[in-house]
């Protein structure tokens, strides 16, 4: 038994030690570099020209012979090989081996001059040592005007192995270039998912769609370069509908949808680019609101404080800009811009950065300001938050007014109470002639000063003009000695602020009261 468990530990470590070693990228090696060793080129047979030529070349070198027999064996460890060259109207017949196989024949002529892939070999054991041999066969094309055999350059992929037969492609390079254990992908479309490293579970639909991803899982796209070069180790859960759309760089359970929508954040949901207009359907957006799931509930809401330190204002987007900062190619943009008709529309809203500097500064409840998560990622808000402190203001607001009725309420009994005592209602009074009237001060309500009008006449012998507080008590008694068109002035100094009543008192009977409000 101890043996076994120690087996079992040492195979542990093993495990985490070489799980733990980056796997190796794809290299270029030259024709240059010659030699009977691993990734050296030995060139046998007469014949051979090395030589500096055109940059078309890798390096700007390259190797050439046109003697039947001449050959090159290059030795190296990988799971797989590319052979890049020229094609041209000078070019004969090769033919390649790996391993000492069969031979394949491989024309090099072409009416236009090419540097291409012209060899992919299949997958090999990536821990064995391989030879891989070019040989001059000394025939050539019809067309073709002399034999040259030629060689730029190899391309070995270390960590190439067969796709796991879970996986399913479809379409010129699809899942091509994988590198480590990459298994359960679909690729339908052109390099769909091609360039990948230990990337498994993924779906891609579309030309490039997916490809370049780099230790990522289960993530999904459709259309053109969607989701492409979806960088970072651990990249998991997205998901990306609509040409180019998806995060820039390592993401996490993001989705978006349209052409070049883009998320810039984990756990984050993009539909459309900053060219949209209109996003909508036929009912509201639902939230989940689920008491069942809500826990620790407190009536903590910031209300009318927090509702009166919003500023709304009104503005226009700079599109431009914004998909420049979302990372949208230059050339998207110039086309947007100039497909973009209509002049920039208004819009109203309030502006992030002041919505999170207000709730910082003053600790309201509140969380409708989405703030960057990093550099990428711009200020958003989330206006449905708003509707809760609206709806907290208007109930502080109703129960403000409940509480005003309440005192007018009080106010109104006080009133009718010394209007009584007045020997008169509201409604009416002892009026000694219809030639005596009382007016409204002017202005009501006042802060300084104001004046009360009133008709008196000729036979009325003594009249004054009393001023009470609303419990009653008598604050000021003014004489007046003219009669017809007369006045008083009451000096808001010598009052104070509050609501008051006057009253018009003529030959000992009271003519006419009213109410005014002093105001400071």
């Amino acid at each position: 038994m101890k043996k076994k468990v120690l087996l079992s530990i040492g195979m542990l470590c093993l495990f985490l030690s070489a799980s733990a070693i980056p796997p190796r990228p794809p290299a270029t090696i030259d024709d240059a570099v010659q030699g009977t060793g691993l990734e050296q080129h030995n060139y046998v047979g007469a014949g051979w020209i090395h030589g500096t030529v055109t940059n078309t070349f890798y390096n700007s070198t390259h190797s050439a012979t046109v003697v039947n027999g001449a050959y090159v064996t290059f030795k190296f460890a990988a799971g797989r090989i590319y052979w890049y060259t020229e094609k041209k109207k000078t070019h004969g017949i090769v033919a390649i081996s790996i391993d000492g196989g069969p031979e394949t024949l491989i024309d090099l002529y072409s009416s236009t001059e090419q540097h291409v892939l012209v060899y992919t070999s299949p997958f090999l054991d990536r821990l064995a040592t391989h030879t891989f041999k070019i040989r001059a066969t000394g025939t050539k094309n019809a067309a073709s005007t002399n034999y040259y055999a030629i060689h730029d350059y190899f391309v070995i992929d270390y960590e190439a192995m067969p796709p796991d037969i879970t996986s399913t492609s479809f379409g010129g390079g699809a899942l091509a270039r994988i590198v480590g254990s990459s298994d359960g992908n679909s690729a339908f479309g052109y390099q769909a998912l091609s360039d990948i490293t230990n990337a498994s579970m993924n779906t891609a639909v579309g030309t490039r769609a997916l490809s370049g991803l780099y230790y990522a899982s289960a993530n999904t796209a459709v259309g053109y370069q969607a989701l492409s070069n979806l960088g970072g180790m651990g990249s998991y859960g997205n998901t990306a509908v609509g040409t180019e759309a998806g995060p820039a760089g390592f993401a996490v359970n993001t989705t978006a949808i349209g052409a070049y929508a883009k998320t810039t954040a984990y756990n984050q949901v993009r539909i459309g680019n900053a060219e949209m207009t209109s996003i909508g359907g036929q009912v509201s957006w639902s939230t989940l609101s689920d008491g069942r799931f809500k826990k620790d509930l407190r009536e903590d809401v910031s209300g009318l404080a927090f509702v009166n330190g919003l500023r709304p204002v009104s503005y226009s987007v700079d599109k431009t800009a914004l998909h420049r900062f979302l990372g949208i190619p230059d050339s998207v943009v110039a086309r947007f811009a100039a497909e973009r008709k209509e002049k920039p529309v208004r819009q109203t809203g309030f502006v992030a950065q002041e919505v999170d500097a207000l709730v910082k500064k003053s600790g309201y409840v509140f969380n409708g300001v989405d703030a960057p998560k990093n550099d990428s990622d711009p200020y958003t808000i989330r206006y449905a938050e708003f509707v809760v402190p609206l709806v907290k203001a208007v109930q502080e607001l109703s129960a403000k007014t409940e509480e005003q009725q309440k005192q007018i309420a009080e106010q109104q009994k006080q009133i009718d109470t010394l209007l009584k005592a007045l020997g008169k209602t509201e409604e009416g009074g002892n009026h000694q002639s219809s030639e005596i009237s009382l007016l409204q001060n002017s202005p009501n309500p006042f802060s300084t000063n104001t004046e009360i009008k009133m008709v008196l006449p000729e036979t009325a012998i003594n009249a004054k003009v009393i001023i009470y507080n609303l419990e009653g008590k008598q604050m000021k008694d003014l004489r007046i000695d003219k009669r017809g068109d007369t006045s008083v002035t009451i000096l808001g100094n010598e009052l104070g602020a509050g609501m008051y009543i006057y009253a018009l008192i003529v030959d000992g009977k009271v003519v006419d009261t009213k109410r005014m409000i002093l105001t400071k």
